[in-house]
């Protein structure tokens, strides 16, 4: 329905509704002191005091999150914004961290921060001299020091994070890694990823003579890589090339006998391991090509009567029953989705439902034996106040 307060709202927020008017007075969006400075027709005026009461209403009714929550006092708020936030958790007996946020929550800043700013001094130090000596020039952590350099992009100067010189990047492609490094000094690996930036991936290639391809398959690959001063990949993959046999094959294939293959039917692949003194995991992999299923499987099926048995009794007595595992019965109740018959709630009795609202919650909790969110629950379905609330009193 369009009326006069619609109309209002909607020259008010109708362009960018989700910017303040400009005719607000900006500042603080809730507050006593910022409700007198909102004009009449402002939207504010009229949500966060019904915010407000609503929220507390809520609180009247079910309290407070944790029972155990202490409120902040009209006194403690005062301190907030006016001295340090040590100095507000020491007095309050509250911690750094709550204070801090209380802060936060109403705008003000911290009188006597922790955090120093950077000058331009020090600025100045970082990726000049080294994070250890920029740590004892401005009395900051190495760990301060190496967040600041990174966020300003720049390199460390430790010795051990050397810069690259024009000398130095000469040589990069030029021999090989291991011998670039040994001669400057340099990590194997820091060399290979500095070529592999400079995008130098050319490598000096040797050919092969007739007299090295010769030797080609005479000899095993390893002998022939050392005596041509080559890799043992490199004598591979060459007299693959050319077609030449390997000298040791290396232990040739064994086939299945018929009379091997006759005890998948009747064996378990523990047994034909016994028998024929081949790995469990050939043995699998044989049934698997086969297409046969395995005897005495170790995995047993459920059967529609045993999934009747599920949550009906514990899991234990299930798996007792059944004569399965523990653990075997848990995931296939979970698996199907059954609840656990032991895990059901506890029925309230009328002598349990006279002492609700009576006494604080968390109490009542230790007195019943419940937890402290199931009496919350019970005193919101029942309409009662929580008598610990600060409202209550």
């Amino acid at each position: 329905m369009l009326n006069a307060g619609t109309r209002r709202l909607l020259r008010l927020w109708g362009r960018g509704s989700h910017r303040r008017p400009p005719l607000v007075p900006r500042g603080r969006q809730t507050g006593v002191l910022n409700r007198a400075a909102e004009p009449e027709d402002s939207p504010y005026r009229l949500r966060y005091p019904r915010m407000a009461e609503a929220a507390r209403k809520q609180v009247l009714l079910r309290g407070g999150v944790n029972p155990e929550h202490k409120l902040w006092s009209r006194e403690e708020h005062a301190l907030v914004g006016a001295r340090g936030d040590r100095d507000v958790a020491k007095a309050t007996g509250r911690k750094l961290s709550a204070v801090a946020i209380q802060r936060a929550q109403l705008k003000m800043s911290n009188p006597e921060p922790e955090f120093v700013p950077w000058s331009p001094e020090e600025d100045a130090l970082l990726g000049v001299k080294s994070d250890a000596e920029v740590a004892r020039l401005t009395g900051r952590s190495l760990d301060a020091i190496g967040h600041r350099r990174a966020h300003r992009h720049l390199q460390p100067v430790d010795s051990k994070f050397r810069r690259w010189t024009r000398t130095e990047l000469k040589l990069l492609g030029k021999l090989p890694d291991a011998v670039v490094a040994k001669k400057l000094k340099r990590p194997v690996k820091a060399v290979m990823l500095r070529r592999q930036e400079e995008g130098r991936f050319v490598r000096p290639v040797k050919a092969w003579e007739e007299a090295e391809l010769r030797l080609l398959g005479t000899a095993s690959d390893g002998e022939i890589a050392k005596k041509l001063g080559r890799t043992e990949d490199s004598v591979t993959c060459q007299r693959r090339k050319l077609g030449i046999p390997n000298i040791n094959p290396g232990r040739p294939t064994v086939h299945w006998k018929p009379e091997e293959l006759a005890l998948f039917t009747n064996k378990t692949d523990r047994e034909i391991v016994a028998i024929t003194g081949r790995t469990l995991r050939a043995v699998f992999g044989k049934r698997l090509n086969l297409g046969l299923a395995p005897v005495a499987p170790l995995h047993k099926e459920w059967e529609p009567r045993e999934l009747k048995l599920l949550g009906k009794v514990s899991d234990q007595e299930a798996a007792r029953r059944l004569k399965r595992s523990l653990h075997s019965v848990k995931c296939k109740r979970v698996l199907l989705r059954i609840p656990n018959c032991q895990l059901r709630g506890k029925l309230w009795t009328k002598q349990e439902e006279e002492l609700v609202g009576t006494m604080p919650d968390i109490e009542l909790a230790n007195k019943l034996g419940r937890t402290v969110r199931s009496i919350v629950h019970k005193r919101a379905a029942l309409g009662l106040q929580n008598p610990g609330s600060r409202y209550h009193r």
